[in-house]
């Protein structure tokens, strides 16, 4: 994998890039509760597997709209899974049948 450092992504600034390594962002441009939050990876090689651990931290409460975007990151995350061990993709029509 070739990794480019980049400053901005659509609505995100990088905050943390270390290659093969790490990547947060932190949102720009969002809806208010998601605004200023930050979204990060950070990959752990354990012997020829890579153990992907993901945060969506900085949330001003614990609302609705934080138990709902959980709920989404878990489906978004089982189906970047399943593409990564199984080449599988899933439509986005279908997520929540996976």
């Amino acid at each position: 994998m070739r990794w480019t450092l980049v400053r901005s992504i659509n609505g995100a600034r990088v905050v943390r890039c270390v290659p093969e390594k790490e990547f947060e962002l932190e949102l720009t441009s969002a809806m208010p509760d998601w605004l200023h939050t930050r979204v990060g990876f950070i990959l752990e090689d354990l012997g020829g597997r890579t153990w992907v651990r993901f945060n969506h931290s900085g949330w001003p409460d614990a609302g609705e709209h934080y138990r709902t975007s959980a709920h989404c990151w878990a489906l978004y995350l089982r189906i970047l899974r399943r593409f990564v061990e199984h080449g599988e993709t899933v439509p986005y029509a279908d997520r929540r049948n996976v």
